[in-house]
């Protein structure tokens, strides 16, 4: 199994409502992780 590179959450009507995304290098090492929440 690899990295997870993306999630997503939606909200019962469908709305995303949170989205974390990450970056990784060649050694599976994070290198960038962004959180966000829609409003």
């Amino acid at each position: 199994m690899g990295n997870r590179t993306q999630e997503q959450a939606k909200d019962p009507s469908g709305n995303l409502a949170r989205q974390v995304t990450r970056v990784f290098d060649s050694m599976n090492r994070p290198l960038k992780v962004t959180v966000g929440t829609a409003k």
